[in-house]
């Protein structure tokens, strides 16, 4: 066999590796999706120039490793695998993208984070995981450090009209009395108000999430879209918008 002939055969040996791996994320089954996509990776021809195309297939696999990696927590090899993607294709910013989720769950990245969503953004303006993302990193980083007084916190004391207070200390006047009370009240809502958005951020985020692996293994193939208990093809755009609107919801 000729060495073109050889390599064309270990590509192709790389490509059913990397389909078998889409078949075994689409199930969830992470782990053995990214070990078939390890072997593609392993039968990838090594020491020859491959063509563009070559490359952007072998970017893929990567970036489909590290989207594994990303649902097992391996936020460094997921980083790891988005490097390789990006060498292999420099403008494969569905990588960069991946690169800054991993980034962002690692300690002391938030900083790297924030400039490779920057960079996403860049060149992909529509994508809203990233803008997102920035606005929820860059609120952190500026964050102030002293949070308000928990209503908990509040000194209360009984106090009569213009009588003494039954504590120890100065007394409180009946009218700054109600005023600390409807401070407590306040603040307490303002406790209630941020769980609730947050509550909302995780529903946004397990959205995103979605969004993510809908884009994953899907460079090639239909997307799979479970609509209630069953799952349609669709492409991957519409697929996209359906999730948008989700959001929106």
């Amino acid at each position: 066999m000729s060495s073109a002939a050889a390599n064309n055969s270990r590509l192709a040996a790389a490509l059913s590796a990397k389909d078998a791996g889409n078949v075994q994320f689409r199930q969830k089954n992470f782990a053995e999706a990214a070990r078939h996509y390890t072997e593609a990776i392993a039968a990838v021809p090594t020491g020859v120039d491959l063509t563009n195309e070559e490359k952007k297939d072998v970017a893929k696999i990567f970036a489909n490793r590290a989207q594994c990696n990303l649902e097992l927590r391996k936020w460094e090899l997921a980083a790891s695998d988005c490097d390789e993607a990006i060498k292999n294709d420099p403008s494969y910013i569905k990588a960069l993208y991946r690169k800054a989720i991993a980034l962002e769950k690692m300690e002391n990245r938030t900083k790297d984070a924030i400039e490779a969503y920057e960079t996403v953004l860049k060149a992909d303006f529509s994508n809203e995981g990233a803008r997102t993302a920035l606005r929820r990193l860059r609120a952190k980083l500026s964050g102030s450090t002293s949070a308000p007084p928990s209503a908990s916190s509040v000194s209360r004391r009984k106090v009569t009209p213009g009588g003494p207070s039954e504590s120890s200390g100065p007394d409180v006047l009946w009218e700054d009395q109600q005023k600390i009370n409807l401070f407590g009240r306040l603040t307490q809502q303002l406790d209630e108000l941020k769980e609730e958005i947050e509550g909302k951020r995780e529903e946004i985020r397990g959205i995103e999430d979605a969004v993510e692996a809908v884009e994953t293994v899907m460079d090639d193939d239909g997307v799979f879209l479970k609509i209630g208990e069953v799952f349609v093809q669709t492409e991957e755009d519409d697929a996209n918008d359906h999730l948008e609107k989700m959001k929106e919801t």
